[in-house]
């Protein structure tokens, strides 16, 4: 489907748009969101401290490297959108990569031996997802390159980082029946996010040799992957918040956002441009916070 066109706003105005979605200065906020809703899920209210920090820190630092090593692959004509802006503005990327670096420097020395244990090992991972070191059959692959790891990767880092390491920090026991609740809810969020974005690189990643699901069983069988994850998710949901917890407001907010969340990522009426991936379906992981902290806050 034809990309869409740039906006026809002000360019000063436009400039500064494009910066915050695709400077990923947005999908930092959106992964920050993530461990404000960890501690609402928790019963906690949310609060501004290393693990969120480091959260935004690392986010717009991996994804700034990630935006930098594609503008070797970048031609002068790119249709792309956010691989053009890349090019136009590696500048800026290298900014936000230093930023993001120093923010998650900072935050370490706020967290739990244990979380930086966990976080070390993640930031590995993500230097094995970015760069041909991992040994495999005779050659030097990335890790995205050799079997499924990469959705496997996505799914481990975002899980951890955004729901093991927020309930590490606030000294909640890792046997407690919550955080297990919780990580299965965090896992669903980022499959749906996971299947969705698969679908938008299904091509690059067959030209790539990347496994992904969609690469191995095509698109009808993720939206079928979709139903049933939303089936899944709402009968946890129902577990978690009406028979265990019996938290009405926390319920609600979690029905409504799965709905939210798998309408956008299932429609497929809308036109799969950059924009819509960067600000509808990153978004959804801001939105579930938002509707969460306002549901809270109601009842």
């Amino acid at each position: 489907m034809p990309e869409m066109s740039p906006l026809k706003i002000p360019k000063p105005v436009q400039f500064l748009v494009e910066l915050f979605f695709f400077g990923n200065l947005f999908i930092a906020v959106c992964a920050a969101s993530l461990v404000q809703l960890t501690y609402l899920q928790l019963g906690l209210h949310p609060h501004i401290d290393g693990a969120t920090v480091l959260v935004f820190g690392s986010t717009l630092c991996i994804y700034a490297l990630h935006r930098l090593l594609i503008i070797r692959q970048t031609a002068d004509d790119e249709k792309n959108m956010i691989r053009a802006w890349a090019r136009r503005n590696a500048f800026f990327l290298l900014m936000f990569l230093l930023a993001g670096a120093g923010l998650a420097s900072l935050a370490v020395f706020h967290l739990r031996l244990l979380s930086v244990v966990l976080l070390v090992c993640l930031g590995v991972l993500s230097l094995m997802y970015e760069f041909p070191i991992v040994p495999y059959k005779g050659r030097f692959l990335k890790i995205r390159h050799i079997w499924v790891f990469k959705p496997v990767w996505l799914l481990l880092v975002w899980v951890v980082s955004t729901s093991v390491v927020p309930a590490l920090e606030q000294q909640v026991p890792m046997l407690d029946g919550r955080v297990a609740l919780l990580v299965l809810e965090r896992s669903i969020l980022i499959l749906f996010l996971v299947l969705s974005f698969d679908l938008r690189d299904l091509e690059y990643d067959r030209r790539e040799g990347v496994k992904t699901l969609a690469v191995l069983f095509g698109e009808k069988k993720v939206f079928a992957y979709y139903r049933a994850l939303l089936a899944l998710a709402v009968l946890i949901a129902l577990v978690h918040y009406l028979v265990l917890s019996r938290q009405t407001d926390l319920l609600t907010a979690r029905l409504l956002n799965l709905l939210l969340t798998y309408y956008i990522v299932s429609n497929k009426r809308w036109p799969r441009s950059e924009l819509y991936y960067a600000l509808l379906v990153d978004g959804c992981m801001l939105f579930q916070f938002l509707l969460t902290w306002l549901m809270t806050s109601l009842f």
